[in-house]
């Protein structure tokens, strides 16, 4: 996962420099047949007999066609427009399918999702909404900042991608560090880690903001330097990694 964040920037801005931003979806054709070739090449076939051999094709239909109205109310709304009676219907529409998916998955006998692990097991759930949260923030920064650098700053997809590559390895280093101090430490409930990670960034933002009645606001009227934007997110990510 880390390895694809470093280089998924790159390679992506370097396909779209060379092609088209459509390669950047044809290149999954030869990933997949290579997977596929190693899979069938290298793995040994396992079965469980006490599984389930049934699919479901109604899950699946509901799941399909909630994203896609989900996602495409969501991708097209700048062009439509968020008012459009058409990204209205799409975006409100989708929730019927969603609704009607996990309906659905709480009644079928052989589910799609088996949403009762999510009700039975708080502190799988409190982890698996954890790590949703941080990538979904982690992932809409890498979108936001990437069109922001191509729309605002002027750069190319490569130069973009080139920007947000010392982001990406730092975060990439960092998580396979907390990785091994997490897999060394004591049992520990999710939730106790929660909160935690809340005190301790709560107590950083308060010793970090002074308090206005003790402490007068001085007057820099030295320039800073002109930082390129990689080389300040890596003394951001530093910065944070050391505290």
């Amino acid at each position: 996962g880390g390895f694809a964040m470093a280089i998924s920037p790159v390679l992506s801005g370097g396909l779209i420099e060379a092609f088209d931003w459509r390669a950047v979806f044809l290149i999954n054709i030869p990933i997949v047949a290579v997977s596929a070739f190693m899979t069938l090449r290298f793995l040994e076939e396992s079965v469980d007999p006490d599984a389930a051999r049934r699919l479901d094709p109604a899950g699946i239909a509901l799941l399909t066609l909630g994203l896609l109205m989900l996602m495409l109310g969501l991708i097209q709304a700048d062009s439509w427009g968020w008012s459009s009676s058409l990204t209205l219907g799409l975006l409100i529409g989708s929730a019927i399918p969603l609704v009607g998916f996990v309906l659905v998955e709480s009644r079928v006998r052989n589910p799609l999702i088996e949403l009762g692990i999510f009700l039975r097991n708080p502190p799988f759930l409190g982890a698996n909404a954890l790590a949703l949260a941080a990538y979904f923030a982690v992932y809409v920064f890498l979108f936001i900042t990437a069109l922001y650098l191509q729309n605002i700053h002027g750069d190319s997809a490569l130069g973009a991608g080139l920007r947000l590559l010392p982001f990406a390895v730092v975060f990439a280093a960092l998580a396979s560090a907390s990785d091994s101090e997490y897999r060394d430490a004591p049992p520990m409930p999710c939730t106790t880690r929660l909160r935690i990670n809340i005190t301790s960034l709560t107590a950083r933002a308060q010793s970090s903001d002074p308090s206005p009645k003790t402490t007068r606001p001085r007057m820099n009227t030295r320039r800073r330097p002109n930082r390129s934007p990689a080389r300040a997110t890596v003394i951001t990510v530093t910065a944070m990694a050391r505290k």
